[in-house]
C-alpha cells in the first residue's frame, strides 16, 4: 500500500502533458548516446507518469517523435541531414524519396517510445497488483474442494 501512496502523490498526479514533455527531454537526452533502442526507456519512463495504457502509448509516441523531429531539424541544419537521406534514397532505387525515409525514421522512433510508454505503464499495474491487498478469487477448483467438504 505504501507503493501505491508514494506512486500516486509522485507519478500520477503530473498527468499526460508532463509524461509527454519529460520523455520528450529524455528522448533528446538519451539521443546523444547515439543508441536509439534507448528511446524504449524514454517512453518507459514517461509511461509512469500516466494513469492509463491509452495515455501513455500516446505521451511515449509523442515525446520520442517529436524529440527525432527536433534532432532531424538540428542536423538538417547543421550536418544537411536531408541531403544524407537522398542519397541513401537514391541508393536503394527510390530517389527523391529522402522526406520519406526522415519520416519512416520518425514514425518508428515514435513506436519505439510508445512501446516503451505500454511497458511503463503496466509495470505499475504489475506491481498495484503485487502490492494490493486484495483477497485473491476463487477458482473453480476451490470451489468443488467446498462442496465436497
Amino acid at each position: 500500500m505504501m507503493f501505491r501512496a508514494q506512486y500516486e502523490n509522485v507519478f500520477v498526479k503530473s498527468g499526460i502533458v508532463h509524461a509527454y514533455l519529460f520523455c520528450m527531454l529524455l528522448a533528446l537526452v538519451l539521443q546523444i548516446t547515439g543508441f536509439w533502442i534507448l528511446m524504449i526507456l524514454a517512453g518507459t519512463v514517461g509511461g509512469l507518469f500516466t494513469k492509463r495504457l491509452p495515455h501513455a502509448f500516446i505521451a511515449g509516441f509523442l515525446g520520442v517523435a517529436v524529440a527525432w523531429s527536433i534532432l532531424f531539424l538540428i542536423q538538417n541544419t547543421f550536418a544537411q541531414a536531408y541531403v544524407v537521406a537522398e542519397f541513401f534514397a537514391t541508393l536503394i532505387g527510390m530517389p527523391e524519396a529522402g522526406r520519406w525515409i526522415v519520416s519512416l525514421s520518425i514514425l518508428l522512433g515514435g513506436f519505439l517510445g510508445g512501446s516503451g510508454g505500454l511497458v511503463g505503464r503496466a509495470m505499475v499495474e504489475l506491481a498495484e497488483e503485487f502490492t494490493s491487498k486484495k483477497k485473491p478469487t476463487e477458482t473453480a477448483a476451490d470451489v468443488a474442494d467446498h462442496r465436497h467438504t
